[in-house]
């Protein structure tokens, strides 16, 4: 223990003064004072320290104080910590405070501060008993490189419709030194939490002096050298390979193993190779929330701070309904979902909310069972990795590698347009498969849920259902879940914004599922097999395409015209040809038919038709046959199809358009259902009649619709921004303290083939495929443009500028 020379009493190294001071004499010491250096004679490989311990959590660190708080910085527990006297061995180095306590609460509170919902306790002034000025011992290790080594490879290549893999190396010459590697030696610092206040300035080391120990504490070094011995050589073999030349030497090609199963860190030519423990400053305090904590860390030399910053529940739900307001205005003024799109739309959003919950369940799970912490894991039977060194490629290499994808990209543009249900039953699929790899060969309950969900609902959108309140029903249903799934995705952010409490979950337990699990199929052996489906149906779709039918323009007047307008030329027609109205009520619809020749020509046409799969188009191509572009609007029912469509066209148009259209008819299906088809007619008409004159009508489950999916964007919207915070906070993380500027001189020559292996390749077929449909749609393309104008004699094929809505009845 460190006394002053004149009292007795303990001394505390003042950081801003860089001096030692006694609080109860006020007597100040250099810490190179000679008295001092007589204390301290006795103490050359050991320091006499006294050594707590957490019984709740088995945390250890050591202080030459003989008084010390009753509180431990790594679980939160304010429990009597048991303590001992003991000797610890001395360090080589240390690197004293230069960032005070008050410079550190400044730090961390401007950090917190400008986190969205971080919880109260966060952005307050942090208790003066949790920050405490803690020394974590480091591994530093020093290497030199040189000498000649071999690199070993693998290039891939397309040739036709095979896949060649050519087996490579390359000799080359290595020199560098790397100085002052640095991993925290201490299994109770997180190395996450250690390489994201990295680096330290190691110009400011000193050799190691126990006076800058008093009133700070240290951890104790307990993981061995070789824990992180082989990342530091995985560090400068990762220099190595980025200081090559990549154009001449790495194009298009991938590290491999070497031939005995060993990678290039054990054949480095490593000529020195030396290591110390140093003493690094950090202040470090925790914040227990239940039985997990939040920790908080800022580097004692730089000032870079980093913090475990959870949100508060109930901030993010009033800010979500905040942000949803003005969402659902803009929904309501641009955009008007039919009841399938808008099921569609919640399936989409099941998918993406299974896809974040996925990842998020992933990163959780790396951190429960502390797989980034190779400290913590000291002493566990080591599992043989994969080694992390990598051929680091520019942004051009991989703008050049997405090109080598176009042809899945293709295919899924292709399904997404002309098979929209087959499209997003390929993405559940492959949502499933993503979500089965991010959890260790199972799919999450909540994962599979929405998935689950999201094919119900696709599965709901290709049946034929009359009523409209099935699909309003699935949507509701799919939204309900997907909120209740947001929930937890926030839950979620909180698991992976805090950590479990030390040893506590050493046995690895997986978080909040609890062994359940949806079910997921293998993705690997049923690919090719959608793969080669798709294809088909995409082929099959263009051909549909191609042969599809277009009405010809008619010559003359269309039956059943009853009125003209003298002063616009706008006629009523009613061409009933299913008898579906009396002669009254004819009469009737007619008198309220004739308000509307003021602004186009009003049509009723009952038919039932079977040359077009919908009404739609019907309407549009029977109306242009008939007056062109000419304003107007057409109601149609459908007796074949079972369905009713609006169209308009010309300035009608503008006032009822694709959006009113499909309001309209979904406001007045169910007189249709009933029977009622003058009850249809009347309402519908009526209802243009408002719009044409200026007026709005009643759009009740557009605003149903939108109020959910405004809810469903703004959590999104705002877990997108939380977790982009998150990313920023964790965007400095470096995975070593130590020579960053350290570029090794490397020379190499060319690579030569030791084998060669050619397979048949799906890639390659896909892309021969996918040739073959783009040469076939602009075969399709040219051959309409020299048939002297065929396109422009069919009235709904490239005239008709017009548009409106339809539903099934």
């Amino acid at each position: 223990m460190l006394t002053c020379p004149g009292c007795g009493s303990n001394l505390t190294y003042d950081i801003d003064k860089g001096r030692l001071f006694c609080a109860y004499c006020h007597s100040v010491f250099e810490p190179a004072d000679k008295r001092l250096r007589q204390k301290m004679a006795s103490e050359q490989e050991m320091i006499d320290a006294k050594v707590f311990t957490c019984p709740q959590c088995g945390g250890e660190m050591y202080t030459t104080d003989v008084d010390a708080t009753a509180y431990c910085s790594y679980c939160g527990a304010s429990n009597v910590l048991q303590s001992r006297v003991e000797g610890i061995d001395a360090p080589q180095k240390i690197i004293p405070f230069s960032v005070t306590k008050n410079q550190c609460i400044e730090t961390f509170n401007k950090l917190a501060r400008g986190t969205l919902y971080a919880p109260r306790e966060f952005r307050g002034a942090p208790g003066e008993g949790k920050l405490r000025p803690l020394y974590v011992p480091y591994r530093i290790f020093n290497l030199s490189l040189d000498g000649n080594t071999t690199i070993y490879g693998k290039r891939t290549e397309l040739d036709g419709a095979y896949r060649c893999s050519s087996d490579c190396r390359i000799d080359c010459k290595v020199d560098a030194d790397f100085k002052d590697l640095a991993y925290d030696a201490s299994s109770a610092f997180d190395d996450t939490l250690a390489e994201q206040i990295a680096p330290f300035d190691f110009k400011a080391a000193q050799d190691f002096d126990s006076v800058y120990l008093a009133g700070a504490y240290a951890n104790i070094p307990d993981v061995d050298e070789e824990t992180y011995h082989k990342k530091a050589l995985e560090y400068a073999a990762q220099k190595s390979i980025d200081a090559l030349d990549k154009k001449d030497t790495f194009a298009s090609t991938d590290l491999m193993d070497y031939p005995d199963g060993s990678s290039l860190t054990d054949h480095l030519p490593v000529k020195k190779d030396t290591s110390c423990i140093a003493l690094l400053p950090v202040w470090f305090m925790s914040f227990r929330r239940g039985k997990r904590v939040a920790y908080a860390a800022v580097n004692g030399k730089s000032g870079k701070v980093y913090s475990d910053i959870p949100i508060s529940l109930p901030a993010f739900w009033i800010g979500s309904l905040v942000t949803a307001l003005p969402i659902f205005v803009l929904l309501n003024m641009f955009i008007t979902l039919q009841p399938k799109n808008g099921l569609l739309t919640a399936c989409f959003l099941a998918l993406a909310g299974a896809f974040l919950y996925a990842g998020s369940y992933f990163s959780i799970m790396r951190r429960e069972k502390h797989l980034d912490d190779a400290g913590y894991r000291f002493g566990e039977p080591e599992n043989k990795a994969a080694s992390g060194v990598r051929i680091r490629r520019d942004a051009v290499y991989y703008i050049f590698k997405a090109f080598t994808i176009w042809p899945y990209l293709l295919i899924l543009i292709l399904t997404a347009v002309f098979a929209p249900p087959v499209f997003g039953l390929i993405l559940a699929a492959g949502c499933a498969v993503y979500c089965k790899r991010k959890g260790e060969g199972k799919v999450t309950f909540w994962s599979g849920l929405l998935i689950a969900a999201a094919v119900v609902g696709l599965i709901m959108r290709i049946l034929p259902l009359v009523s409209d309140l099935w699909y309003y029903g699935g949507t509701a249903a799919v939204l309900f879940i997907i909120v209740i799934a947001l929930t937890r995705l926030v839950h979620q952010y909180n698991l992976l914004s805090t950590r479990p409490l030390p040893l506590l979950f050493k046995e690895g337990r997986v978080p909040d599922d609890e062994g359940k699990s949806g079910s997921g199929g293998d993705g690997g052996s049923g690919k090719s097999g959608i793969m080669s489906g798709l294809l088909i149906l995409v082929a099959g779709a263009l051909a549909m395409q191609l042969l599809m039918p277009f009405g010809a323009k008619a010559d003359g007047a269309p039956d059943g015209v009853l009125y003209t307008n003298d002063e616009t030329g706008y006629c009523v027609v009613i061409n009933d040809q299913e008898d579906l109205l009396t002669e009254e009520e004819e009469s009737r619809l007619l008198t309220q038919m004739q308000d509307l020749t003021r602004y186009g020509n009003a049509v009723f046409v009952s038919c039932s038709q079977t040359e077009y799969n919908e009404t739609l188009d019907y309407a549009k191509n029977w109306y242009y046959g008939y007056f062109g572009n000419r304003s107007g609007t057409t109601l149609m029912i459908d007796m074949g199809q079972r369905m009713i469509a609006l169209y308009s066209a010309g300035s009608n148009y503008e006032a009822v358009g694709r959006e009113e259209g499909y309001v309209i008819t979904d406001n007045i299906y169910a007189y249709a259902s009933e029977g009622d088809y003058y009850g249809c007619a009347e309402s519908a008409f009526r209802q243009v009649r408002t719009l044409l004159e200026g007026g709005r009508i009643a759009r009740p489950m557009k605003y149903i619709n939108n109020a959910l999916l405004a809810l469903i964007l703004a959590v999104l919207i705002n877990y997108g921004i939380i977790s982009a915070q998150a990313a920023k906070r964790r965007a400095g993380r470096a995975k070593v303290s130590g020579d960053e500027g350290c570029v090794p001189r490397v020379k190499a020559g060319r690579w030569s083939t030791t084998n060669t292996v050619k397979t048949l390749s799906f890639t390659a077929i896909c892309t021969v495929i996918a040739r073959f449909i783009i040469e076939a749609m602009l075969e399709s393309s040219g051959g309409g443009g020299s048939s002297g104008g065929g396109g422009g004699s069919h009235g709904g094929g490239g005239g008709a500028s017009g548009g409106g809505g339809s539903h099934r009845f």
